[in-house]
């Protein structure tokens, strides 16, 4: 750390709380938001205040206004509402030392003075945030902001990165925290008691095809929704039925159809799996492998093998889109009865396919590939009407 000073703020503060070692200060201050922006709090030695208030030389990465928190905070922050951002922000500084009755009699607060190379460790999408809704015309009186600030910090960097690290909550937590899925938990408790609503959820399974959107994915997929598993030339086989995570925070998803279809699918699923695991236990397809750590659906049956790649999977289940009606949105003929006569063919050809030269790559590239989407999809599609004389309609 240089001792160069490079940027000096006064931070107004409601509340300061010391915490000192032989090395360190640490304060824990509440402040006004709209304290944050006073032409005072500057020294007008130092050049202007930015948008994130104090200097990100320690910070990963600069504010985007397309980050969510900044997204969360501009859409609830009220200027006539108590209003407190949630976290504190953490800083690093040279120095910190209290101050009363700068400018103005009675002010209090800390007395910061930063160098190029510390600043905001953890809450610089805050600050922006705040920036912006000031911009916006919103007074921020009421706005309460809480920091960290220590000074004495030598290993600037990794504490940077370990605050800015962390594994965020994904969008499925998040819709399960609003409720989005309330609707729709005792309906599939009893065949699915092992799906997933939230990461990490207790008595679930970790596997991607148990979340509630996993299930749904492999709808969109059986029914031809998703174009892209098929390749430009295949055209778009729509199905109105599996709309992802928008047809479930409709409510449509605990209609007769859309559970008729997800029971089937995922019946033919499990049947799909235990061909796979028979290919791991044989040792005769490159692309899944046996597991000590067993594979759990949603329903709570366990498979002993693992994908190198789930797409693999998606390409097989995509092919079951060769018996699905448009115009109705169902099945042309019994689902079970067209895997048990598909999978098994298909299972052959794509480990024939795998192992010539043009689809030589991993997993992840091969199964991306929509040169094997469209061959797998076509050999089905031969095999389908072979056997069962055709018959789809397609709207």
């Amino acid at each position: 750390m240089t001792n160069t000073i490079k940027h000096k703020f006064y931070l107004r503060a409601i509340q300061i709380s010391e915490f000192s070692t032989s090395t360190q200060k640490k304060f824990f201050v509440i402040a006004r938001a709209s304290d944050l922006f006073l032409p005072s709090a500057v020294d007008p030695a130092f050049k202007h205040i930015q948008r994130t208030v104090f200097p990100l030389g320690a910070n990963l990465r600069e504010p985007s206004d397309k980050n969510r928190a900044v997204k969360s905070i501009l859409q609830s922050i009220d200027d006539s509402l108590f209003h407190e951002i949630d976290s504190p922000i953490q800083i690093c500084a040279v120095t910190a030392k209290e101050f009363v009755g700068r400018g103005v009699q009675g002010d209090r607060g800390l007395a910061l003075e930063f160098d190029g190379d510390d600043g905001v460790l953890d809450g610089a999408h805050r600050l922006f945030a705040l920036w912006k809704a000031k911009n916006n015309g919103v007074v921020l009186d009421n706005v309460r902001v809480s920091f960290i600030v220590t000074t004495g910090v030598s290993n600037i960097g990794t504490k940077c990165v370990n605050l800015n690290t962390y594994a965020a909550p994904t969008k499925l937590s998040l819709m399960d925290k609003s409720g989005v899925f309330d609707h729709i938990k005792p309906l599939y408790a009893v065949p699915f008691p092992c799906l997933r609503y939230k990461d990490n959820e207790t008595g679930t399974s970790d596997s991607p095809f148990a979340s509630i959107t996993g299930i749904d994915r492999l709808i969109r997929r059986s029914t031809g929704k998703t174009r892209a598993s098929f390749g430009s030339d295949c055209g778009t086989r729509g199905s109105n039925i599996g709309k992802s995570t928008h047809r479930l925070t409709t409510g449509v998803s605990t209609d007769e159809d859309y559970w008729n279809l997800l029971v089937s699918i995922h019946s033919v699923f499990e049947y799909l799996m235990w061909l796979f695991e028979i290919e791991a236990e044989n040792k005769t397809c490159r692309f899944v492998s046996l597991s000590k750590k067993p594979m759990v659906l949603a329903s709570g049956k366990k498979y002993n093998f693992n994908f190198a790649s789930r797409n693999v999977a998606y390409l097989f289940m995509s092919c079951l889109a060769v018996n699905f009606d448009d115009g109705t949105q169902s099945w042309v003929h019994p689902l079970d009865k067209v895997s048990k006569v598909i999978f098994p063919k298909l299972m052959t050809e794509f480990k024939y396919a795998i192992n010539q030269r043009s689809f030589a790559a991993s997993a992840g590239m091969v199964c991306s590939n929509p040169l094997m989407a469209k061959r797998l999809y076509d050999f089905a599609d031969n095999i389908y009407n072979e056997k069962f004389g055709g018959g789809k309609k397609v709207a």
